[in-house]
């Protein structure tokens, strides 16, 4: 099964030997091309607007493009664990949820709560049963501005 999340952020590596495991890593998922490049699913290489490298040896540093990542999110345990940086997610495939990892620690939201601790009232969230559409719209502005707020 899998689980689509929208992912950005930088992370780097204490040295050349945790890089090139979490390299490994993303390009046995084929996440990333061998020649350093995040990708889509269907192997296109998904564009940061610089095409510079997103897995970078020179500076043991990975940059995860802003993007619907599938399958991405349960690396990122893994992926950030014992490194500097900051990564954050969302996702409303089956939940509408979020997080970020800086430094390595993971803090996890319900982004319907976050929205209120934002200053979202109640009667501003659509109904989704009345109003799908409307629903959905309030939740891409949503995920907008938590990646805004802790966006890598």
């Amino acid at each position: 099964m899998s689980f689509y999340a929208t992912i950005q952020g930088c992370i780097k590596y204490r040295d050349k030997d945790a890089f090139d495991k979490a390299r490994k890593l993303l390009v046995d998922g084929m996440w990333l091309n061998s020649e350093g490049m995040f990708v889509d699913e269907c192997g296109n290489v998904i564009d940061n607007g610089t095409m510079e490298l997103h897995a970078n040896p020179a500076t043991l540093t990975i940059t995860i493009p802003y993007f619907c990542h599938r399958n991405l999110s349960r690396t990122l345990d893994d992926l950030t664990a014992g490194t500097a940086g900051r990564v954050c997610w969302t996702s409303t495939d089956g939940c509408f949820e979020g997080g970020y990892y800086t430094d390595g620690e993971h803090k996890w939201f319900n982004l319907t709560e976050w929205a209120k601790t934002e200053g979202e009232s109640e009667a501003e969230i659509p109904n989704q049963e009345n109003d799908f559409e409307a629903y959905c719209e309030w939740m891409f502005e949503i995920e907008t501005d938590f990646h805004d707020n802790f966006g890598g």
